[in-house]
């Protein structure tokens, strides 16, 4: 949906799914959104706040046209509607020196969420520019993706550039440790982005020794200062690189 919304020429915005109702009607509001895709687990957040927004379109994704009860109404199934789409792409002109592609929203630490205006030029440079600073080999990695997709961190790092390079994408809905090692064993991953305390709980592990990391190729730490012994073990372990970035 991300994707297919740039190439209609929309602009995207991204909502964490742990928000509240207050802060999901802010961003709709703030962006005036007029469609909008969530889980259907998620839909009653949007059915309580949708009168208060400029949404025209509500498309729910986990449930198919069975699974809608009385309480869904005026609503899309995902799967209902590309079945009943067109099959040709619209055609559709993007400026991406000028169009904005994403409306990225901050933290709000310091105040109320502001939304940053991305243009599709600003992605691709982005994402072009990373890729060629890890040194990514096209349809060669395989990316370990555990970071949050609707924070700028984890979009860039974890999702436009491992498909930029035609990599393997490997999704983690939530961080376990464990289940991080498994995976990374498993899949022979070789590009990891995270935060210093998901390299940290790694290695603190305690059956860190049962597993092969040594497919590990690069690691990102980013959003805040990673500890200098947690950089140098973590390359011990894993005989990859571990860069540290500030976002």
């Amino acid at each position: 949906m991300y994707f297919g919304a740039l190439k209609a020429g929309a602009a995207v915005t991204a909502i964490s799914p742990l928000h509240r109702e207050r802060e999901v009607e802010y961003q709709l509001a703030d962006s005036e959104a007029e469609t909008i895709v969530t889980l259907g687990s998620l839909y009653p957040i949007v059915e309580k706040i949708r009168e208060k927004t400029q949404l025209k379109h509500v498309i729910i994704t986990g449930l198919n046209e069975n699974d809608l009860s009385p309480k869904i109404s005026n609503a899309l199934i995902l799967d209902q509607l590309l079945k009943n789409s067109p099959k040709t792409a619209p055609k559709v002109k993007v400026n991406p020196h000028e169009d904005i592609a994403t409306l990225q929203y901050t933290g709000g630490t310091t105040g109320t969420a502001k939304g940053a205006m991305l243009t599709h030029s600003n992605l691709l440079s982005n994402t072009l520019a990373f890729a060629k600073w890890i040194r990514g080999m096209e349809a060669k990695e395989t990316f370990l993706t555990a970071l949050p997709l609707f924070h700028i961190y984890g979009m860039t790092t974890s999702m436009t550039v491992p498909i930029s390079l035609a990599a393997r994408l490997v999704l983690m809905s939530k961080f376990e440790p464990t289940k991080v090692l498994e995976t990374i064993q498993k899949h022979r991953v070789t590009v990891f982005c995270g935060v210093p305390t998901m390299y940290s709980a790694l290695l603190a592990n305690p059956d860190l020794g049962n597993y092969d990391l040594t497919s590990i190729r690069v690691c990102i730490s980013g959003a805040s200062s990673l500890p200098p012994q947690i950089q140098k073990r973590f390359m011990e372990v894993t005989g990859g690189f571990l860069l540290r970035v500030m976002d």
